[in-house]
């Protein structure tokens, strides 16, 4: 028999890990806006079906599991099948492409809505690209760059976010590039990345990310996107060696192994905690370059905590799909779509800057002024 309860159940996969727990504190501090929800937390190995369809009234279901391939996806495929709203906040391209694809045409069949790469990666970089482009004229280009201030990927990087890096080990990922995707191995772009201070300028190497499935499909006159992570430049020429060698199956698999670790080897956990604590102060930053015909825009936003973060941009996704606030246009869009198509660029970092002390502005280097300046 199937419990029965609210009509706006949330349900949040994963809630047994840093991501999750982060994501039901914040939806317990949700503002008394529209109306009220149920949220119930499964932990990160509940079958997705057994683990959904049992409860009546889901509304929105958050995957904040460090699940890959065919397991996430079906996590996607039972959300969309009992027609209930699916946040996804994995930036891993490949699993972003799955969404933007296959996912898509289901998701629309069904009348719900699929966000990709909603959380700090991906998703905050999409809503600072496309907030730049508006700062310049006719925009064709966006790069945007990542850096988290971290002890290496064993050593705070997110369950998620490891799977997002091996989802790219021995394989091109995907560059928009002359209007068209093409492929690209991870390190093969570089970029000087302008973050503000007191972050500033850093080396970036090429890491394919949901910008370039996402952002085009927004501004129509974007001809070029690329997405980057700050790391040394001996670093990066590491990191293209072992993008290389990981197309051999052997190395890729021994690789696999020594950046996921075993399900109970999880990031660096603090003396005497029962669970990981990842990235729970480190410093991230992000900025996004606009390139039009006028010259170039930066947007740039910064802060401290990934998880707090992720979790935040989550809940505004969430708050977009019960109460429409802060909406692009009328209605609700349908089908898979990334967070710029959901929401308000500026509305949404003026209120993470509210919520989780985020710092951000929008900057026109040859003039010398800035656009907009927004600081908490």
């Amino acid at each position: 028999m199937r419990a029965r309860g609210p009509a706006n159940r949330v349900v949040v996969l994963g809630a047994n890990g840093a991501l999750g727990r982060a994501v039901i504190a914040r939806l317990g501090e949700r503002p008394s806006v529209g109306e009220p929800i149920d949220v119930i937390g499964l932990d990160g190995h509940a079958d997705p079906d057994e683990g959904l369809l049992p409860y009546d009234g889901v509304r929105i279901v958050v995957d904040a599991t460090g699940r890959v391939g065919s397991d996430r996806q079906a996590v996607g495929r039972a959300v969309v099948a009992i027609g209930a709203h699916l946040v996804d906040p994995t930036p891993a391209q490949p699993h972003v492409r799955w969404l933007t694809t296959d996912l898509d045409s289901a998701a629309r069949g069904r009348g719900t809505t699929v966000v990709a790469a909603g959380g700090l990666a991906g998703g905050l970089g999409e809503l600072l690209g496309l907030h730049a482009a508006t700062a310049t004229t006719q925009c064709d280009a966006i790069h945007v760059a990542y850096l988290v201030a971290d002890r290496g990927l064993r050593g705070r990087a997110t369950a998620g976010g490891r799977a997002a890096a091996v989802s790219l080990l021995g394989r091109p990922g995907l560059a928009f590039v002359d209007g068209k995707l093409e492929p690209e191995w991870i390190g093969e772009a570089r970029r000087l990345a302008w973050f503000a201070r007191p972050v500033g300028p850093h080396h970036a190497a090429g890491v394919p990310g949901a910008e370039a499935l996402l952002l085009p499909a927004t501004l129509t006159t974007l001809r070029t996107v690329r997405s980057y992570v700050a790391i040394k430049t001996a670093r990066a020429e590491l990191l293209q060696l072992a993008g290389n060698a990981a197309r051999w199956e052997p190395v890729r698999r021994r690789m696999q192994r020594l950046v996921l670790g075993s399900p109970d080897d999880g990031p660096a956990r603090r003396r005497g905690a029962s669970t990981p604590v990842v990235g729970e102060g480190a410093r991230w930053a992000v900025v996004a370059e606009a390139h039009g015909t006028d010259g170039v825009a930066r947007a740039w936003a910064n802060g401290r905590g990934v998880h707090v973060t992720t979790a935040a941009v989550v809940g505004v996704a969430i708050d977009r799909l019960l109460d429409g606030w802060g909406a692009r246009a009328s209605g609700r869009p349908v089908g898979t779509v990334g967070l710029a198509s959901l929401l308000d660029p500026a509305v949404v970092l003026d209120r993470l800057g509210g919520e989780v002390g985020l710092r951000w502005s929008v900057i026109r280097p040859d003039d010398e002024v800035s656009a907009s300046v927004h600081r908490r």
